[in-house]
């Protein structure tokens, strides 16, 4: 019976959070930080509850609400999750939970900013500008307009195996990015700059944070045991019978993608370290912890057993095959086709 109820869990109980923070006073800190995790992690639990309920051999539209509002008008409350929406929806809660614990220790003035950078990695040109920006969050910004050329030739490939592998990969990029957008701005609340060449040596000071920038480097590259490396493989090996050059500048891509990641984090994190770094503290307690160890054991959950969330991925993308072959053939698994 519960989950019949999953997505309204999912969808309002932040909004409830947000309620209940209106009747308490801005001054108990602790008291709006708890709730607000309560909440959040409420969302977080109910959509991985939806990933491992979700009837993947049934596939279609589930957990579907309905409640007609105005039969005149034609207003209604609907809501419906498909096997390509779970993963959405469970990255989306990941990250809101995250981005819960990570606002505790960043100041007041810097908050909606870096609440800013976790929802929108502005679009703008590939690989070149990325390795020559000087800003922290321009870098992480422009890879992930860049990773979304993955993305889009998975699509353009029109295989199951690589239009698979571009739902996942969706999944996979939002852990990713949201993992250094949130170290991005742990160093600026400690550094007061996201000039990589003022900064240096962060490694002796926070190297709790440092190690958590190499795993989140790693993944976004797309290193084995990361849910990235299973979406990438799809989206290469599913691409290749159509369009071989495309698949081999998006190989070339990896390469370009770790050059200018890992440029970046020998600017912050090793060499000496530079005046602005002198007062700055790693991530000790718990809860800033929490959220860096939450995306990490997400994305090699996946990584080493992503058949649960392949099997839900693939009731929502037959659907959308099958529809397509009612128009003209498509290249599939190996190279085959299915007729129309």
């Amino acid at each position: 019976m519960t989950e019949s109820y999953l997505l309204s869990i999912i969808l309002f109980a932040p909004f409830v959070g947000a309620a209940v923070l209106i009747f308490v006073s801005n001054r108990q800190a602790l008291l709006v930080r708890q709730i607000a995790a309560f909440f959040s992690g409420l969302s977080f639990l109910a959509s991985f509850i939806l990933l491992f309920a979700f009837d993947w051999q049934k596939g279609g539209y589930q957990f579907q609400q309905k409640y007609v509002w105005s039969e005149q008008l034609g207003i209604q409350f609907y809501l419906g999750v498909d096997g390509i929406g779970v993963p959405m929806v469970l990255a989306s809660s990941i990250l809101l939970f995250a981005g819960v614990f990570i606002s505790w220790h960043i100041k007041d003035r810097t908050k909606e900013f870096y609440a800013f950078l976790l929802i929108l990695a502005g679009a703008t040109i590939g690989v070149y500008v990325a390795y020559y920006a000087r800003d922290t969050k321009y870098v992480i910004g422009y890879s992930s307009s860049s990773h979304m050329g993955y993305v889009f030739l998975g699509m353009a490939a029109l295989d199951y195996i690589s239009l698979s592998g571009a739902v996942l990969y969706m999944f996979a990029h939002s852990l990713a990015t949201g993992m250094l957008f949130a170290m991005a701005g742990w160093v600026y609340d400690q550094t007061h700059s996201r000039d990589i060449p003022s900064l240096g040596g962060l490694m002796t000071k926070m190297p709790f944070v440092a190690g958590c920038f190499i795993v989140a480097c790693m993944a976004s590259i797309g290193m084995p045991g990361t849910v990235n490396f299973v979406a990438e493989i799809m989206i290469v090996l599913g691409s290749w019978a159509r369009y071989p050059v495309q698949t081999i500048i998006a190989v070339l891509g990896i390469v370009l993608t770790m050059a200018y990641l890992f440029r970046m984090m020998r600017g912050l994190f090793y060499g000496q370290l530079s005046e602005l770094g002198h007062h700055a503290h790693d991530a000790r307690d718990w809860y800033d912890r929490l959220p860096l160890l939450v995306m990490i054991f997400s994305s090699v959950l996946f990584g080493i057993f992503p058949g649960r969330m392949l099997n839900v991925i693939r009731s929502g993308v037959d659907p959308i095959l099958a529809r397509i072959m009612e128009v003209a053939p498509v290249v599939t698994q190996a190279g085959g086709t299915i007729n129309p």
